[in-house]
């Protein structure tokens, strides 16, 4: 597990509105990567009482996605407090929390904005076909958005979700034959599991058909 000593990353989005949700995949690319969960944190929008948890931290990492272009796909530029707050019950930007936590908390965490190019931003499960391109087909954060999209879609409590590649061939992604993400929708959260099955293809289908109604099962049983 890698833990950041007194680093906070937020990813901000909204994963019902396709690329809207590119701070959430960010974060969960992350969490795939060994990243302890203690430094993640998932918000839909910033609001004033976040200034709280923030000045607590030397550095901050803001992520989001942007709807203008950026010659790299992506930028990350360091941010000051802003020279004055409106106060809203809705969002709050970055800079302006930051002001919250120089002047009401007497902290100065080091931040930065993370800015990933989007480019729709619909009523709609998923990402785009040009952000999903940037990740491969078979990943955690695919196998994320089909069983949160399958979750919704047919309005149940869960919901799962596979991609893997079963070989023969390795296609269009770069895993390995035999690599299988399950994931699992679950009534207050999401769960996914990365397993390698081997080969031959009947072989990974077969055990990944298994191994998912295993962890379906093992969740219904702790709400017994």
């Amino acid at each position: 597990m890698k833990k950041l000593d007194n680093t906070l990353i937020i990813g901000i989005g909204n994963n019902t509105r396709q690329d809207d949700g590119l701070g959430w995949c960010f974060l969960d690319l992350l969490e795939k990567e060994g990243f302890n969960e203690e430094n993640l944190l998932y918000k839909y929008q910033l609001m004033v009482e976040d200034a709280d948890l923030i000045s607590s931290y030397q550095t901050v990492f803001f992520v989001d996605a942007n709807k203008t272009h950026l010659n790299e796909g992506f930028t990350i530029e360091q941010l000051y407090p802003s020279e004055k707050v409106s106060f809203s019950t809705h969002a709050v930007p970055p800079n302006q929390i930051l002001n919250l936590c120089e002047n009401i908390y007497h902290k100065k965490p080091k931040a930065y904005l993370i800015k990933i190019q989007g480019f729709e931003w619909n009523f709609k499960i998923g990402l785009t076909k040009s952000t999903i391109k940037n990740y491969s087909v078979v990943s955690g954060e695919v196998v994320k958005e089909m069983a949160m999209g399958i979750k919704k879609l047919f309005n149940t409590d869960y919901a799962i979700a596979v991609t893997g590649n079963a070989g023969p061939t390795k296609d269009k992604t770069d895993k390995k034959l035999g690599v299988v993400f399950i994931g699992i929708a679950t009534p207050n959260s999401f769960f996914m599991e990365e397993f390698n099955f081997g080969q031959p293809r009947e072989k990974v289908i077969q055990k990944a058909s298994i191994k998912s109604l295993e962890l379906l099962r093992k969740e219904l049983l702790k709400n017994i």
